[in-house]
């Protein structure tokens, strides 16, 4: 009898302690959309080279140097990830190349790679650049009355290791290796 109690009130405790407990779940994070973006903008003072969505975070190329990582819950509450750490741009070079891999699996794990044209003549007459990767991959993107360009990758381990940019005739203007 004493026994049957016991599983009894342990049962009822067990279940008691199990509803009282509250689940906790992670916020769902998304990309911005194009109102939110201008949003963020107008909020950080910035005036973005090349915004892109990738997965469930929007990158904006600061024109003060550096990026932002941001990512929107269901309450439209920004969080953002990462942001530039100085005011200095950095952008000397002819063609600034660097590609980005961000591993965060509460959030979203993403590879890009981002081209910015920091010399006028490239710049006048750049309509595309090519990336190849170190995977045999090649991704294009069209330059729109921007100096800069976000290309996503899919191959979080392969890096680029050439870099084109293409006048409208399809001649090359710029090459690099990485």
């Amino acid at each position: 009898m004493k026994k049957n109690l016991f599983i009894t009130t342990f049962f009822i405790l067990l279940v008691l302690v199990g509803s009282a407990r509250k689940e906790v779940t992670l916020p769902s994070w998304s990309a911005l959309s194009q109102v939110q973006i201008k949003e963020f903008i107008k909020q950080e003072k910035i005036s973005p080279l090349a915004v892109e969505n990738i997965d469930k975070i929007t990158i904006l190329l600061s024109d003060k140097g550096g990026k932002y990582h941001v990512s929107v819950n269901k309450e439209g509450e920004f969080q953002i990830w990462e942001k530039p750490l100085s005011g200095n741009n950095g952008y000397s070079l002819p063609v600034s190349l660097e590609h980005h891999v961000n591993i965060d699996p509460d959030i979203s794990s993403i590879a890009y790679t981002t081209v910015i044209i920091n010399d006028q003549n490239i710049l006048k007459d750049a309509y595309k650049v090519q990336v190849n990767y170190s995977d045999n991959g090649v991704k294009n993107k069209m330059i729109k009355n921007s100096k800069a360009v976000i290309i996503p990758y899919e191959n979080l381990n392969a890096g680029p290791n050439l870099t084109k940019i293409f006048d409208k005739k399809g001649n090359v203007i710029y090459k690099n290796p990485y």
